[in-house]
């Protein structure tokens, strides 16, 4: 994880004594055995009830997060920031952190290889993976295809990359999934 982020790992045996304020995403990961994590996860919902939210943000990261911190909040604030209408939103995404912004957004479209828990929140399921074109489509789809009611709006692209992003992505079939909001705002 470190190595895809890009920050280094720091050690405190004294963490608790150290932080100024609680932090605000804690990761569990084991890239091995998932089914440890979801035996984790279990155990913990009864405590995290009311206080936390988990949700996966890959097959192999377990996120723990504030209750109500999620990217469906997100596009909401953005849209009211914006003065942007819900309903002109469209979002996309593959994995259990993408649920809330799927739903929170008029559109909400799955990739190919979105879980299935994805899937089941969308309102479209793309033909092609996040790898092969998927944003293109519901861009064609949902965007160009009704291009006489696009034409006068300001288009707001915000990519949210959720794992990494480095040269190597750009020459290879590196795998790096993309989460995006589109507003559409009159001008």
């Amino acid at each position: 994880y470190t190595q895809a982020i890009h920050i280094p790992v720091v050690e405190d045996p004294l963490l608790p004594e150290h932080l100024a304020e609680e932090p605000c995403k804690m990761i569990v990961i084991d890239l091995h055995d998932r089914a440890k994590m979801d035996a984790y996860r279990a155990a913990m919902e009864p405590w995290a009830k009311g206080k936390i939210s988990m949700f996966y943000s890959s097959p192999h990261y377990l996120e723990h997060v504030p209750e109500h911190v999620s990217k469906g909040h997100a596009v909401k604030k953005l849209c009211e920031l914006l003065q942007i209408p819900l309903a002109n939103t469209v979002a996309a995404g593959d994995q259990e952190n993408d649920i809330s912004m799927i739903e929170a957004a008029a559109v909400g479209a799955a990739m190919k290889n979105a879980t299935d828990a994805v899937k089941a929140s969308a309102d479209y399921i793309t033909e092609n993976d996040c790898n092969h074109s998927g944003v293109a489509e519901i861009l064609r789809k949902f965007i160009l295809a009704d291009a006489v009611s696009v034409s006068g709006n300001l288009l707001f692209l915000v990519f949210f990359v959720k794992m990494w992003l480095f040269p190597e992505c750009l020459t290879t079939n590196f795998p790096v999934p993309v989460t995006f909001i589109l507003f559409l705002a009159p001008l």
